[in-house]
């Protein structure tokens, strides 16, 4: 009878908690993983300074850039 009592006991529903626990954080961790992911795409999507900012350095200069252009204030 202390072997039915063994196979049930505290100890094995120890091991079956710890397992399910260890399951658990290995889900827990790849949703961690993923939300990382997404989190650093959306940061990519929303850091527009590169894409609107375009090839501004190589533009400036041109007629009609800056902060006073020809011809837009009459002396």
């Amino acid at each position: 009878m202390s072997d039915a009592r063994s196979a049930d006991g505290p100890e094995q529903r120890l091991e079956e908690e710890v397992d399910e626990l260890e399951e658990r954080l290995d889900r827990l961790d790849d949703h961690i993983e993923d939300a990382e992911h997404k989190a650093e795409a959306r940061r990519e999507e929303a850091n527009p300074a590169e894409t609107l900012a375009g090839d501004w350095d190589e533009t400036r200069g041109d007629p009609g850039h800056g902060q006073d252009p020809k011809g837009a204030v009459d002396r």
